[in-house]
């Protein structure tokens, strides 16, 4: 999967690490993510990606799509392609809150 822009990749996100939570009527999952920022060429315009939010989704052996909930991440982040690659990991939190 990646982040696209037009025909433009600026990041490439990958779930690094799952994590569950229990609270008082709740249970949440936590998402660890690495996104890898591909680098510009000469020529390419100036674009990024900000305001980040995801939609979870899973899909049980029956094959039927079933909504989880929507979380953001721990903090304002903006992808921005440079000459040079970079990395960044945050936590999407706040997600599937189910009671």
């Amino acid at each position: 999967m990646s982040l696209n822009f037009h025909s433009y990749v600026i990041a490439e996100p990958q779930i690094v690490g799952l994590f569950g939570e229990r609270g008082l009527g709740i249970s949440s999952l936590r998402f660890s993510v690495l996104f890898t920022v591909v680098n510009s060429a000469e020529g390419d315009p100036a674009m990024y990606i900000d305001g980040l939010r995801a939609t979870v989704s899973v899909v049980p052996t029956s094959g039927r799509v079933q909504y989880i909930g929507t979380g953001q991440f721990e903090g304002p982040h903006i992808l921005r392609r440079q000459p040079h690659t970079g990395k960044l990991t945050s936590l999407l939190r706040n997600c599937c809150e189910i009671s």
